[in-house]
């Protein structure tokens, strides 16, 4: 590698102490050596500001900053406006990557002159806590979906990209900071809005990314449509009017067909015999004067 470039890695954290010592622990590792790391602690209250000191005591290039409770969108932005480098890696406290993730991704922008990539897409994989095991992705990745039309129509339905795969030049976040108002999704308008420039992108087809499940992973919002929502209004404003139609005809077609499945698969459920049976026995019992709660 000709330069050393410096990189900017952007860790949100909240209540995370389970996992926040892993995350920091895989860029530690890092066998690419000219990082800074931004850890944001966005409000916890269990001991992840006492974990995350603790790494920036015993490394400069970790730095620790509190912002009160606002949600993982405010927290990446506090990252955003705090970077030097020229470019940027995302993590989650709670996920963490594989020693060669930024290395690699450098090697790539590197080495591909022809196409002067400012987007590196790495590959993922999921590690279960109650497992204890790696499994494959949720989704499958491919080059063909690094596109503004598969980000904007088919995210979600076929396809997602972990923020954590990315490997960004910072000048496509010169005009972007994540939508505040918006509690989950805004990592599919970032895609939509950076594919929207067309970056030149390559795909690193190498799990470098570990995704970690556990319970509180979860995303505890209301619902997907409703997140969905959220979103459609902020993009309503970037879109031209065809794209918009052909937006919603997207998602009206996505969530019919979703509401068939479903009254399909309670159809199969009320033909099985323990629902036969369970449902005879709750009239018995209504008959006789007995709540079935009992």
């Amino acid at each position: 590698m000709f330069d050393q470039p410096l990189v900017s890695i952007i860790v949100t954290c909240y209540n995370q102490e389970e996992y926040i010592s892993r995350a920091l622990k895989s860029i530690k590792d890092q066998t690419y050596v000219n990082w800074e790391c931004i850890v944001i602690d966005d409000g916890s209250t269990d001991d992840s500001a006492k974990i995350i000191k603790d790494w920036n005591s015993k490394d400069e290039r970790f730095r620790y900053v509190h912002k009160n409770n606002g949600g993982v969108s405010t927290t990446r932005n506090v990252g955003l406006n705090l970077i030097k480098g020229t470019y940027i890696q995302f993590l989650d406290g709670d996920d963490y990557l594989e020693e060669r993730k930024i290395e690699l991704s450098l090697l790539a922008l590197e080495n591909n002159h022809k196409i002067k990539p400012q987007l590196v897409i790495t590959n993922f994989v999921r590690y279960h806590d109650s497992s204890k095991k790696i499994l494959p992705p949720y989704c499958t990745l491919n080059k063909d979906l690094f596109n503004f039309d598969e980000v904007l129509y088919n995210w979600d339905d076929t396809f997602s990209i972990p923020i954590h795969c990315g490997f960004f030049d910072t000048k496509l976040f010169s005009d972007f900071k994540f939508p505040e108002h918006i509690k989950a999704k805004e990592d599919w308008l970032m895609w939509v809005l950076i594919f929207m420039k067309q970056p030149p992108t390559y795909f690193l087809d190498k799990p470098l990314v570990v995704y970690r499940v556990h319970q509180k992973s979860i995303t505890m919002t209301s619902s997907m449509f409703e997140d969905h929502m959220l979103v459609l209004s902020d993009l309503k404003l970037q879109l031209s009017d065809s794209q918009y139609e052909k937006l919603l005809f997207a998602f009206m077609k996505r969530y019919y067909l979703r509401s068939i499945r479903f009254k399909g698969e309670l159809l199969k459920m009320k033909r099985t015999k323990f629902y036969i049976v369970d449902t005879l026995i709750r009239k018995v019992l209504l008959k006789i004067g007995i709540s079935s709660k009992c």
